[in-house]
């Protein structure tokens, strides 16, 4: 693997010589990280896919946790043995690859930010924060989940602030705190999102509609590209092709996109979209009336959509939407069953 041989290109040559080569505006920050380990011990691929396997187990472990903070110990059992079984998440865990470490740090930062949603206790919201940046610092598009989680928690504790500062019960220190906090984070994942230039999009607080367009058709190249020709030239064509890439996001490859055993072979990953989005909705009522759930959804939503109108390869798009995944299944508070029965009903009325 490309990672791992970059780690040891970067440690045989010692320790200092390895911690030197930190470079964020790189895709090799993993590589890096697992450098400072040859550097420190020798070579060896078998310990870094040891340690890839403990972090897919984590990322398991965190929904799990996740699940059980929105919906109790029966669902997240379930909703854990679902994400176990994955097949892109057993992949990566069984590899050197850098989507382990990203996913990690992304269940954990919105582990804890549900746990904010449900406590509004001011640590959870320091962890959360803390953990986003540190998935950026390794893939800058993340940048998107950073905006998602301060834009949530600004809009829903804004109205309450303000009410409580006009009657003069706020406490100014903890007031203060919570606002530099979230303007660190996104001030943060702001520069580091510039410097990846990804990520950047051309100048994150005045997004380019050409750097969008021009990401957009460098990934459409192979058999796997899709909506060929179809790229924004303004922010009109933005809005109303967004909708449209987060459905090929999400659920291609389409049936019209098939042309070989491989494809036909991706369609698995397709259905565990499929099953999770029935169940989200199944559950919608659930998320509606729980801050932790609906903090969670709001920064996938707009995580979501900025990978989509940069994507057109389902090939590109079946390795993010994989970030995304654990977490959405963590907000299925539906049964199966009751999905299930559902499906069935519906076939036999008509």
């Amino acid at each position: 693997m490309e990672f791992e041989r970059m780690a040891w290109n970067w440690g045989q040559e010692g320790l200092w010589h390895a911690f030197s080569q930190f470079n964020p505006a790189a895709s090799y920050v993993y590589s890096w990280l697992a450098s400072l380990l040859y550097a420190a011990t020798a070579r060896s691929p078998l310990m870094l896919q040891g340690i890839n396997v403990l972090g897919g187990t984590l990322i398991v472990f965190h929904v799990y946790l996740l699940a059980k903070e929105l919906w109790g110990e029966r669902r997240s059992r379930t909703i854990a043995w679902f994400v176990a079984f994955f097949p892109f998440l057993v992949q990566i865990a069984a590899v050197t690859h850098r989507e382990v470490s990203i996913v990690y740090f992304l269940t954990l930062g919105v582990l804890y930010l549900v746990r904010w949603g449900q406590y509004s206790m001011l640590r959870y919201l320091v962890l959360a924060f803390g953990a986003l940046l540190v998935s950026t610092i390794l893939h800058g598009g993340l940048v998107a989940a950073i905006l998602g989680a301060g834009l949530f928690v600004f809009g829903s504790t804004f109205g309450i602030t303000l009410k409580r500062l006009f009657v003069g019960r706020i406490r100014i220190p903890a007031f203060v705190t919570v606002s530099l906090i979230i303007g660190a984070a996104m001030g943060g994942g702001i520069t580091i999102g510039q410097s990846l230039q990804l990520s950047s999009v051309g100048n994150l607080m005045s997004v380019d509609v050409e750097v969008l367009a021009s990401m957009a058709e460098s990934r459409a190249h192979g058999e796997a590209a899709y909506l060929e020709g179809v790229y924004p030239t303004s922010f009109l064509d933005v809005t109303w092709q967004a909708p449209l890439r987060i459905v090929y996001f999400l659920f291609s490859p389409l049936p019209w996109h098939i042309s070989s055993v491989s494809h036909a072979l991706a369609l698995i990953d397709v259905v565990f979209y499929i099953v999770v989005f029935l169940g989200l909705w199944r559950s919608r009522s659930f998320i509606r009336n729980n801050r932790g759930a609906l903090a969670a959804l709001f920064l996938l939503g707009v995580s979501i959509c900025a990978f989509a109108v940069v994507t057109s390869n389902f090939g590109t798009a079946m390795r993010h939407r994989a970030k995304f995944l654990p977490l959405l299944a963590a907000l299925w508070a539906a049964p199966v069953t009751r999905i299930q029965l559902v499906i069935m009903r519906s076939k036999s009325s008509e």
